[in-house]
């Protein structure tokens, strides 16, 4: 995805890197999260994503690089000088409040008349669903409903922008996915500018305008949702958001310099590609659900041999192996299972599913 050029950046990380007893978290990163915009840094724990959340909040600062909020240079600034709101995993609610007062509790500080201050609360509550339960103490909520609380707190104070460190970890996945829907939906409501960190790909997806990918302190890919699942540029962004084969394969030819001929497993086909492209070998990101079953006389076949097969409902997960070896993981329609023959399974692949990676 293009910068919004239309729109301010809000935080901006110029060649940012920060160092933990000899260690790199973070490792010369740069990026923007634009007015309105939702911006989900995703990876495994260590990869440095919640350093960089800190770094935005004022906890820690950076060892090298810029760390810009709205073009000013954070270094100069405190953390009660950063227009920012915060949720947490844990919802860091005060248990001796009530849910009214817990998200009044940051207007508190702020110069506002008290009936600006009932107005905002009021409205908060109405965002996220949860007049109806404005005397509830934190322990007499659901997991889901205290992290609603925790999103009406942080919003109430009209931050610039909203830092969100796994706020749905401690859901379990069906309330997760639900929370996500709902989260979207306020955004798409409120327009705060959100960064937003979390290990869960689903999540990622549901939420996001735009998905960092971060992997042992660097920014490995960072896209639209639906094209960063789709053409992950990385081998670690294509296994950790898809679980991709990652094959050997070979560039046959380049056409305009945006598409290639690709040879794999005598296979024959087409892909998208990026300006400069060589031919010659390359490596080939091959999601275990771009295969296909076909005819044993398909041109485009090749046999794999089924090593294991787990039966996960709609679909079915084959570990096969190719006569030269190659182990692939292949999920296929559990439908489209029950007509084959699994001791000889030919497969080919889905058009537009497949894309190189470095």
């Amino acid at each position: 995805m293009m910068a919004p050029i239309h729109r301010d950046a809000i935080v901006s990380f110029e060649s940012v890197s920060k160092e933990y007893s000899g260690s790199l978290a973070v490792e010369d990163v740069s990026f923007s999260v634009y007015e309105g915009e939702f911006v989900t840094l995703l990876g495994p724990s260590g990869s440095g994503k919640t350093t960089l959340l800190k770094m935005v909040a004022g906890f820690i600062k950076a060892d090298s690089g810029t760390l810009l909020l709205d073009r000013r240079n954070a270094a100069s600034l405190e953390p009660r000088q950063r227009d920012i709101g915060m949720v947490f995993q844990d919802y860091a609610l005060f248990p001796h409040m009530n849910v009214y007062e817990n998200v009044r509790y940051g207007l508190r500080f702020r110069k506002l008349s008290r009936d600006t201050v009932r107005d905002r609360v009021e409205e908060m509550l109405s965002l996220v669903g949860l007049s109806d339960y404005r005397d509830r103490k934190p322990n007499q909520l659901s997991g889901g409903q205290m992290q609603r609380v925790a999103l009406a707190r942080a919003l109430a104070i009209q931050p610039r922008i909203l830092l969100m460190d796994e706020p749905l970890g401690a859901l379990d996945r069906e309330m997760r996915i639900r929370m996500a829907e709902e989260l979207r939906r306020m955004h798409e409501r409120v327009g705060v500018a959100v960064l937003h960190v979390t290990h869960d790909q689903e999540e990622a997806l549901i939420v996001a305008d735009r998905i960092g990918v971060m992997h042992q302190g660097g920014l490995v890919a960072m896209d639209e949702p639906r094209e960063i699942f789709r053409n992950p540029k990385s081998v670690f962004a294509a296994r950790f958001l898809s679980r991709a084969n990652i094959v050997d394969a070979a560039v046959l030819q380049v056409y305009d310099s945006v598409s290639a001929a690709i040879g794999w497993q005598g296979l024959s086909f087409h892909i998208d590609c990026s300006p400069g492209q060589p031919t010659g070998d390359c490596r080939l990101a091959v999601p275990p659900w771009a295969f296909k079953i076909v005819p044993a006389g398909n041109p485009n076949a090749f046999a794999v041999r089924v090593r294991e097969m787990t039966f996960l409902g709609e679909v079915t997960q084959f570990l096969c192996e190719t006569a030269d070896g190659v182990e692939l993981l292949v999920r296929l329609s559990t439908a489209e299972v029950h007509e084959a023959s699994l001791s000889a399974l030919y497969l080919s692949l889905v058009e537009g599913l497949v894309s190189i990676v470095k």
